[in-house]
Order: structure tokens, then C-alpha cells, then sequence
């Protein structure tokens, strides 16, 4: 895991070696704060504190004496660590791993760690909308808004809204059924007239309800106001959307 630093004469590279395979890196800023997920099921939290660039942090809840890709905390999982994200003001990092679970670490509390096991397929991302609010997204191919209250992991809703995305939806069946058309003729052409009655013939009606096709792969806050809170996903069925959590709650 490597730190760049830019600026003049300290342009160079901090290096902390560690043999593992991180999956992502969160990080917090004011905090000085790296977080990172890994496939050994192990969520890690190390200082990302350069004495010669930064101010001395002053003492916080995840530590006092923060040197360099010191390992501050680490917490065991249940399954690999898909994404990690610290709230906005650093107290507070939330994880979600592969078992289907979403994590949180709550500095500020005598050390809570709040982990729940939800119904849906594995989220890929997690983000923060602010000290409550939390934003997940993975194989359910749809956003999904939780709540923390401090103490416990609340569902609110799945944001996508079906009656919404009928354009979106017609416009992407008809790409789909152009490709799945061309691959009809190739296969009759070359004697595989088996095409017409096989997989494609059960891909008919085996859209999902939601805009989004294939597994959502990241989460990015768009922006957030007093009235309005947006976000983009992006999935891989290559479509990029953006969405404002305010509205969509409104209209469930």
C-alpha cells in the first residue's frame, strides 16, 4: 500500500508494505485515516499520517500516537470485504462484505461494532450520505438506503423506481433483442437452429424491474444540500445513472 505526496520538493512515494491483496482503500482526510478491505476477510484501519508533509493530528478516537502506516484497528469479517467507507466526519466507518452483511464501527462509543446480516445478494459499495444515512448498492442491481440511528442498522427502501425506468427499460430490451436477433441468424446460418428454442428463447422475459441489468459496481455521491442529496451508480451492463435520494423517498 503506497501514498503518493505531491507538492515541490516532497514529491515523492510513501511506501508500507504489507502481503495481502487489499480490495479498496477508503480514506479520510482530516482524520489522516486509510481504510482498507481485503480477501482475508479483515477490515483495516492505518495511519496515513506523513510527519514531514502534515500538522501533528491532534488525539481522536482512533488513536493518539499515529505514525505512518501504524495498523490501528482490525476487525475479522464473515466474508471478503467488498467496500469500506468512513461517515463524514471520520468517527464512524461502515463495510460491507461478501456474506451479504454491512458493518459499522462507531469510534466514538466505547468502541461499537454493529454488524447485520441482510436478505439481499452481496453489495459491491457502500457510501456515506451523511452521520446517518447510508447507501448501498451490489447484486440486487438496485440502491438501497439504510439508517443508523447509533445503536442499530435500519432498512428504509430500495430507491429504484420501476414505473420510472419503462423508457429506460424499452430502450435497453430493444438494444438486447438486436444482439440476441443477430446471434438467431449466425447460429441458424451455421446449422445451429437450436438457438431459436434455447437459452435466448428463456431470456425473453428475464428483465429485471429495475433500470439497472447486471450488478451495480460503484456508488459516487453526486451532491448533497439541505434539499437535495444525488448520487451516481454504474453497473455492468455499462449504464451510468444518477439519482437523488430526496425525490425518490418522496414518491414511495
Amino acid at each position: 500500500m503506497s501514498v503518493r505526496i505531491i507538492g515541490g520538493y516532497l514529491d515523492k512515494l510513501k511506501n508500507q508494505f504489507v502481503q495481502l491483496l487489499f480490495l479498496l482503500i477508503g480514506i479520510q482526510i482530516m482524520l489522516l485515516l486509510l481504510a482498507t478491505g481485503s480477501c482475508d476477510f479483515t477490515t483495516r484501519v492505518f495511519s496515513a499520517y506523513v510527519k514531514e508533509v502534515d500538522d501533528k493530528p491532534s488525539p481522536n478516537p482512533w488513536g493518539t500516537k499515529m505514525p505512518f502506516g501504524e495498523l490501528l484497528k482490525e476487525y475479522k469479517t464473515g466474508g471478503w470485504v467488498n467496500d469500506v467507507a468512513f461517515s463524514p466526519s471520520g468517527c464512524r466507518l461502515a463495510w460491507v462484505c461478501h456474506d451479504s452483511t454491512i458493518s459499522i464501527f462507531d469510534s466514538t462509543q466505547q468502541q461499537l461494532l454493529i454488524t447485520q446480516k441482510t436478505p439481499f445478494l452481496p453489495f459491491t459499495s457502500i457510501k456515506w450520505i451523511n452521520e446517518s444515512e447510508i447507501l448501498t448498492a451490489g447484486f440486487d442491481c438496485s440502491p438501497i438506503l439504510y439508517n443508523f440511528d447509533g445503536s442499530t442498522i435500519k432498512f428504509i427502501c430500495k430507491l429504484d423506481v420501476p414505473s420510472e425506468n419503462k423508457n429506460n427499460q424499452a430502450n435497453v430490451n430493444s438494444a438486447f433483442a438486436m444482439f440476441r436477433n443477430f446471434d438467431k441468424r449466425a447460429a441458424v446460418a451455421n446449422g445451429g437452429g437450436g438457438s431459436e428454442f434455447g437459452i435466448h428463447n428463456s431470456l425473453n422475459n428475464s428483465f429485471a424491474k429495475t433500470l439497472h441489468q447486471n450488478t451495480i459496481l460503484e456508488l459516487k455521491l453526486h451532491s448533497v444540500t439541505n434539499t437535495s442529496s444525488k448520487f451516481s451508480t454504474c453497473s455492468a451492463d455499462g449504464i451510468i445513472a444518477v439519482w437523488d435520494v430526496n425525490n425518490l423517498q418522496l414518491k414511495k
